[in-house]
């Protein structure tokens, strides 16, 4: 099965409040914009007509009635002798108690300030290297430091407690922890082992910028360091070319999990493997042979796209195959024996073919793109191919894992 295992208003209401004297001044004013002086302070000025008055020209009412003229002369106006009371009320605007932005418009408003949490157990532990530097980049470590326990997927120090050392890349590169004795595992959370992974124990890890990365340390018992070593990748050409370093490594240019735009060096385990700069299974060229089960991990790196059997008898893809390929070879089927291919790849489609030879333009015995499963039951005795083919080229997975058995058993 090829299983991915992780190498990887009130509306605006302003009510203004006039005096009653005031309207009834407005009111009866022959000024177009109101009197100069309140109306009830007038002055009778003797028989015939009062000058000035607002009812000049008319006679006075008084004068009809002798009696009432001698009255009216020795005596003043009773409205004089009488304040007017508007009067000594000025005429002021009183804001509007009930207006609510009144009182709001005094006060601007003021963010209150944050309310600061103390630090957690895991903030308390973590060590910032901030964006790492080409090279090594030193964390002093010591036993008096926090930690947290239970987080380190290394079995050595399972339950032991950790220091959490948090960083990041400035670009795509390699990255590698180099310390004497301490375990190191990468978590996928800042504080918690699961899907972490004991990265001491791989090596060398190509791995991808964009996000913090977490790394829980062992605490040492005496005081020490470690180095977290960064390099660039470097574009490399030309794209595709590989080389063999040793009998199971390959090196090649390529894109891949570690670097999906840029083609780079990438070094890669040959699981079958390495001969004539390519590993063992690359083509029908060099296929890995299987003669009753083979269980294998690879990565996608290592491959290349040479095969593609779309528009081939009884092959059912519907359109070319962009991906890279792996093949095998089993011999020595037997009639009624039934090859079984299981993969295991969430980041990948896979089209597998059972082939009698090893063509592009050979007939498909078999074709499926199985997301896991794929059997297929020989009525021939001989050897049968499998090809097992990227529908895209996203050799973005760390690996994949594939096995491969000929059986009367299933």
């Amino acid at each position: 099965m090829m299983r991915s295992s992780f190498h990887s208003a009130a509306s605006l209401r302003r009510t203004l409040t006039l005096l009653a004297a005031l309207a009834i001044s407005v009111a009866c004013s022959s000024e177009p914009d109101g009197p100069d002086r309140t109306i009830d302070i007038v002055d009778d000025v003797g028989a015939g007509e009062d000058a000035g008055d607002l009812d000049s020209g008319q006679p006075d009412a008084d004068v009809s009635e002798p009696g009432d003229v001698d009255d009216d002369v020795e005596g003043p106006d009773a409205d004089a002798s009488m304040p007017d009371a508007d009067a000594d009320d000025p005429e002021v605007d009183e804001p509007d108690a009930e207006d609510p932005d009144a009182s709001d418009a005094e006060e601007p408003d003021t963010d209150e300030p944050d309310v600061e949490l103390p630090p957690t157990e895991c903030d308390a532990a973590t060590i910032d290297l901030g964006v790492l530097e080409a090279g090594a980049n030193v964390v002093e470590l010591g036993p008096g430091l926090d930690a947290v326990a239970g987080i380190n997927a290394c079995d050595s120090v399972a339950q032991s407690s950790s220091v959490i050392v948090r960083f990041e890349l400035p670009a795509d590169g390699v990255l590698s922890f180099d310390g004497e004795a301490i375990a190191v595992s990468l978590l996928q959370q800042p504080c918690s082992g699961v899907g972490g992974f004991c990265a001491s124990e791989i090596g060398a890890l190509n791995v991808i910028a964009g996000v913090p990365f977490y790394a829980a340390v062992a605490r040492p018992d005496v005081e020490t360091q470690l180095d977290v070593v960064y390099s660039p990748h470097q574009a490399c050409e030309p794209v595709g070319q590989m080389t063999c370093v040793d009998a199971s490594q390959l090196e090649a240019c390529t894109t891949g999990f570690a670097s999906i735009q840029v083609p780079i060096w990438v070094t890669s385990e040959c699981p079958a493997g390495c001969e004539n700069d390519a590993c063992v299974g690359n083509s029908c060229d060099n296929p890995i042979v299987v003669e009753e089960s083979i269980s294998l991990q690879i990565r996608g790196e290592a491959l290349s796209n040479t095969f593609d059997n779309f528009g081939a008898p009884n092959c059912v893809w519907d359109t070319p195959s962009e991906g890279r390929e792996l093949v095998f070879q089993v011999e020595n089927v037997q009639v009624g024996e039934t090859i079984a291919v299981e993969i295991d790849d969430p980041l990948n489609f896979y089209r597998v073919s059972i082939l009698s030879s090893c063509a592009q333009s050979a007939e498909c015995l078999a074709s499926d793109v199985p997301g896991a499963v794929m059997e297929f039951e020989a009525s021939e005795a001989g050897t049968y191919f499998v090809v097992i083919d990227s529908d895209l080229d996203i050799p973005a997975a760390p690996e994949i894992r594939v096995e491969v058995l000929a059986s009367s058993d299933i």
